[in-house]
């Protein structure tokens, strides 16, 4: 039974194309989404590697999409009971993406009266440039554990994590440049994995571009905020995770939940009147 027993990678594949199965069939009977995005969402190339793979991936994407649709629905004590319970398997992913739902529904609260939308967005700037400053300490520290964390995991947890092989980050400019560096040199496939990888690493990135690309003009046009607030995720998601952790850049695994909440978010048919649609 793979919900009891996940000792095999059949046994991984089998709950994890039954767990996209399900959520795929409720978000088509529901129309949350469209048939060809849900399509382009399952046959992407991550999603058909990592859902024979990696249990684990597969939990944090799909239950992003059922916070999505619960925020939708507002049934917000299942939204905390769902979150809490898949909270401890990756905290910062659960964190970061209730972030930028949590903004869009607010944003869509007060769009209506734009004076309040603009003077939420400034306080928030504030805040956000005021704790950066007065934290900044913490913020570096949270990072670099986040780096060894990440790191940690891609070894095994019983095996030996080489520290000085990892780029910590720090305050001076030439660090930032540093990782940026490092950044663009695996972009242009210049790191250690066999070629296959190289490809796929492409295609998924030519892929997502022609995505982005190809519907965000009819997307805009009927929901602003939702294309803005999905296109300002996904910018700081591969900010933050390809040149604030650049060692993790080949790992796919790790990008996946947030790639994979992307496509949904962007694209996902809100139900309630209010966050619906801003033109």
């Amino acid at each position: 039974i793979p919900f009891i027993f996940v000792n095999s990678i059949n046994t991984i594949a089998f709950a994890n194309k039954l767990i996209l199965g399900l959520t795929s069939f409720y978000l088509l009977k529901n129309k949350y989404i469209k048939k060809s995005h849900l399509y382009f969402l399952l046959l992407f190339p991550a999603t058909i590697i990592y859902s024979s793979l990696s249990l684990k991936e597969v939990l944090l994407a799909v239950s992003s999409i059922w916070v999505i649709i619960l925020f939708d629905k507002k049934k917000y004590f299942l939204v905390v009971f769902l979150f809490t319970s898949f909270f401890l398997l990756r905290p910062q992913f659960y964190i970061y993406i209730s972030i930028f739902i949590i903004y869009y529904f607010i944003s869509m609260k007060l769009i209506k009266n734009k004076s309040n939308f603009l003077l939420f967005n400034i306080i928030l700037f504030s805040s956000f440039l005021t704790l950066s400053f007065n934290y900044t300490e913490i913020i570096f520290e949270k990072i670099n554990y986040f780096i060894k964390v990440y790191n940690q995991e891609d070894v095994g947890w019983g095996g030996v994590l080489d520290e000085t092989s990892l780029n910590y980050f720090d305050y001076s400019i030439n660090s930032f440049l540093l990782n940026f560096k490092i950044v663009i040199q695996k972009l242009l496939l210049n790191w250690p994995v066999p070629f296959k990888f190289k490809i796929i690493f492409l295609a998924e990135n030519l892929i997502i571009t022609y995505f982005i690309l190809k519907y965000f003009r009819n997307d805009f046009k009927k929901n602003k905020i939702q294309t803005l607030v999905s296109l300002a995720y996904f910018i700081s998601t591969i900010f933050i995770l390809y040149v604030l952790f650049p060692n993790l850049l080949p790992l796919h695994r790790y990008f996946y939940p947030f790639l994979f909440f992307f496509i949904t978010f962007s694209k996902f048919q809100f139900k309630n009147e209010n966050t619906s649609r801003y033109k």
